[in-house]
């Protein structure tokens, strides 16, 4: 199983160990079913479809987290852990 970046409920952005893709992107994920391939940088469909809806959830997604995108893109590469946007604390958490 590759590596969950971002769990949103009805998907999941996903960091794969192998680039199908020349440039960084994450795989979304529906259950165990690969919807699309988006990239990071611009929020461009590479390889599959998604619902406008989706798109604008992933896009706008995308553009608030563009370099922890791309430092997760990166750790999957390197067989390396991937911190989770998800998980991360927010502001006013409990240590």
């Amino acid at each position: 199983m590759s590596p969950i970046w971002f769990d949103g409920g009805s998907f999941k952005l996903c960091v794969y160990n192998r680039e199908e893709h020349q440039r960084p992107h994450v795989a979304v994920m529906a259950g165990r079913r690969r919807l699309a391939t988006v990239a990071v940088e611009t929020g461009q469909v590479l390889a599959g479809s998604l619902s406008p809806q989706q798109h604008r959830t992933i896009k706008r997604l995308l553009a608030e987290h563009t370099q922890e995108a791309l430092a997760a893109f990166e750790a999957g590469l390197r067989h390396e852990p991937v911190v989770r946007l998800d998980r991360r604390p927010q502001e006013g958490d409990q240590a």
